[in-house]
């Protein structure tokens, strides 16, 4: 009888005093998982704070693109040529050719800035429209210029917040020469042509935009990620690198390393 009692008092005797101390013992255990899953979630909400305190503060360049407006970067890019003022730079923009100066806007990645290899303005997706200009393209790092300021980041953390899209200016008149042209800016032109690693004009230097100048131009164009017309404008010049150079950009562009791709409306 001492056993069965003992039998009921586990299995389910409310009024027995070992009942009230299971109860207890439970109460207290379901206390502790409260506890320890409390003190679980602070530890999670709390890590990201200990890791922000950790890395200290954001790097100048992550800071300069916060102020980084177009107004800013063609402010920024007139100062590469002496009497040249940011309206001018705005009007070349925005019409392809103005005040002595060509800008194109393009769609390419970093092997095609390297090859270049001139200011450009980066537009970010990240701050949004933020606009920079970039001066220099490295393997590994970028640098870009605010109020004459020069800031290094990392490619690959800028990669982030670019999607390919940048602006490009460089002095020009905006002539176009074509098939049936003569003179001395076509035998310049037969002369870049010459020097293309890739495929080099063999024909004469002889200032005669020639039917067989116009194919080859035609082909150049097209391997580049121009449009494909055999007229020589702007931007066929530039990737020719008959560009004027403003100053601090280092060498020419050389053919084929990366092509650009244009919007519709593209001067030539």
């Amino acid at each position: 009888m001492v056993r069965q009692a003992a039998a009921e008092v586990v299995v389910g005797d409310d009024s027995a005093p070992g009942r009230r101390w299971v109860s207890v013992l439970a109460a207290s255990a379901v206390g502790l998982v409260l506890a320890v899953g409390a003190g679980m979630l602070w530890s999670l909400y709390s890590v990201p704070d200990a890791v922000q305190r950790q890395d200290g503060p954001r790097p100048s360049w992550e800071q300069m693109l916060e102020n980084a407006t177009a107004a800013t970067a063609w402010g920024e890019l007139a100062a590469l040529w002496p009497e040249t003022g940011s309206a001018d730079v705005l009007a070349a923009c925005s019409r392809g050719v103005a005040a002595g100066l060509a800008c194109q806007r393009m769609r390419g990645n970093w092997t095609l800035l390297r090859r270049l290899d001139r200011p450009v303005v980066l537009r970010l997706a990240e701050p949004i429209d933020a606009h920079v200009v970039a001066v220099r393209v490295g393997d590994s790092e970028i640098i870009l210029r605010q109020t004459g300021q020069d800031f290094r980041a990392p490619l690959a953390q800028l990669e982030q917040r670019w999607l390919g899209d940048f602006f490009i200016v460089w002095p020009d008149d905006g002539s176009v020469r074509e098939s049936g042209d003569r003179g001395p800016e076509v035998a310049d032109l037969q002369r870049a042509a010459r020097r293309d690693r890739i495929r080099p004009w063999s024909g004469a230097v002889d200032g005669e935009y020639s039917v067989a100048f116009r194919d080859w131009v035609r082909a150049f164009q097209s391997r580049n990620g121009l449009r494909a017309d055999g007229i020589a404008g702007p931007v066929t010049r530039l990737f020719l690198g008959l560009a004027e150079d403003p100053g601090d950009t280092g060498g020419k562009p050389g053919p084929d390393a990366g092509a650009a791709r244009q919007p519709d409306g593209e001067i030539n």
